[in-house]
């Protein structure tokens, strides 16, 4: 349903139109055509929940093709890094299942108890390497994985919300109004700040997630003894590795990295929130000046206007044929023009320098 249907014309469409009157479809001269609201879109609004197994599965591969799009435009060291893992683990799947199978094998096979679990332990070490791999290859499609999400789900929101604004403002928004919405998102300050500080957030995000990985340290110690007992070597060395597996912390580090990942997209949303206030600003403040640019011209046609009557009432009482009062009023009408003119000169100025505020390039 329009927005037409829901409201009613407010003159006979029969009724001719004033002299001088823009036809009803003509465009506005600062926002083109109108656009028209309607409901459309609801009916996406339960297609997922009544979708049919053939109509999934038809959108399936779609929705494959946009996902990998998306992580490989987001991080492609990631995506690549995720889809080795994967493919990765499930070989090292595989491989297992075939060293349980040589278990089995060994095991269920005729001969001495002894004999049957010596042949199975080539099998049995297999399998354990297997399952370590698969761990492995686990833990870190699981690690690029939660590197890539939030990285993938800023992209798909941004692309979402370029798309959106498309779509409302393409009907009657200028060109040079979007941009200079781009030039204000880009060099105000606050903005920038807010998004050096969300860089930091998704960095610091990452450092708390790596500190739930193992580390690893190397010591080297060597030593020469200038006096002894003569049985015992005067130098030594040794070297030794240490292994750190954060494993029983109370989860400290994963409380830390979801803290960290919360903060991360809360100052996303910041940033959103002051992309929008900065767009609705500057749309206000470049309204603002063209409305200002517009009275000058009305102004300076006053003024026009308010010269010739006075010349008319001047002339007029110089050949007796006004009073006094005519030519009073007349001058009072040139006065009070001149002060609009002055006045909306000084109004547009001010709505450039608002308007330049909005934009971030007052130096």
């Amino acid at each position: 349903m329009t927005a037409e249907a829901l409201d009613p014309p407010l003159h006979d469409p029969a009724a001719p139109e004033p002299p001088g009157a823009a036809p009803a479809d003509a465009p506005d001269p600062l926002f083109g055509h109108s656009g028209n609201y309607n409901t459309s879109w609801s009916r996406h609004d339960r297609a997922l929940g009544t979708a049919d197994f053939r109509t999934i599965a038809a959108r399936l591969p779609r929705l494959v093709a946009t996902c990998l799009r998306l992580g490989w435009a987001a991080d492609r060291r990631a995506s690549a890094t995720v889809l080795a893992a994967e493919l990765a683990t499930g070989a090292v799947t595989a491989f297992g299942l075939l060293a349980v199978n040589g278990v089995l094998r060994s095991l269920l096979a005729e001969g001495a108890s002894t004999a049957r679990l010596h042949a199975a332990i080539p099998s049995v070490l297999l399998a354990a390497f297997a399952a370590a791999a698969n761990r492995a290859c686990s833990a870190v499609s699981t690690g690029m994985s939660i590197r890539l999400a939030p990285k993938v789900r800023h992209l798909a929101q941004d692309r979402l919300y370029q798309r959106t604004n498309n779509v409302e403002l393409l009907s009657y928004q200028q060109g040079e109004l979007k941009d200079l919405i781009d030039t204000a998102i880009r060099e105000r300050p606050e903005l920038a700040s807010l998004r050096a500080e969300q860089s930091a957030a998704e960095h610091f995000a990452v450092a708390e997630r790596d500190l739930s990985h193992p580390t690893i340290s190397a010591v080297v110690n060597v030593g020469y003894i200038p006096t002894g007992q003569a049985a015992l070597r005067d130098r030594f060395g040794a070297a030794g590795v240490n292994v750190n597996i954060p494993i029983f912390n109370g989860k400290l580090f994963h409380a830390r990295q979801t803290e960290a990942e919360l903060r991360a997209k809360a100052v996303a949303q910041n940033v959103k929130e002051l992309e929008n206030r900065v767009a609705r600003d500057v749309r206000v403040a470049y309204l603002n000046a063209i409305n200002a640019h517009q009275r000058l011209g009305l102004t300076a046609q006053l003024l026009d206007q308010a010269k010739l009557g006075l010349d008319l009432a001047q002339s007029r009482y110089n050949l007796g044929l006004g009073s006094i009062v005519e030519l009073s009023q007349a001058q009072l009408s040139e006065t009070s023009a001149e002060i609009a003119s002055t006045a909306a000169k000084y109004d547009y100025q001010a709505q450039r320098a608002i308007l330049a505020y909005q934009l971030g390039t007052i130096r």
